[in-house]
């Protein structure tokens, strides 16, 4: 903050940035949600689109597996061993 309890440029920048940064990762947690969520496990798309989005959210600074739980691999895994 500046001596007159302003921002100054190079915050507002980071402040818009940041704003930017979060605004674009609720997007995608909201396109996986979409593309991904309700897609049976065995749907041929599924892994691939997983994969996707989950990169773009670590990309933006987010941690899929505590925003979105487990991955795909991991709850086909858990579905094989509750079948056996």
């Amino acid at each position: 903050m500046s001596e007159t309890g302003q921002m100054t440029p190079q915050e507002a920048w980071k402040a818009g940035e940041e704003a930017q940064r979060f605004s674009t990762l609720q997007w995608a947690v909201e396109r996986w949600r979409l593309e991904v969520e309700s897609r049976p496990l065995v749907n041929i798309h599924r892994r691939s689109l997983d994969d996707t989005w989950r990169q773009v959210i670590r990309h933006l600074g987010g941690d899929p597996a505590t925003i979105l739980g487990p991955d795909h691999d991991d709850l086909l895994a858990e579905a094989t061993e509750r079948k056996e």
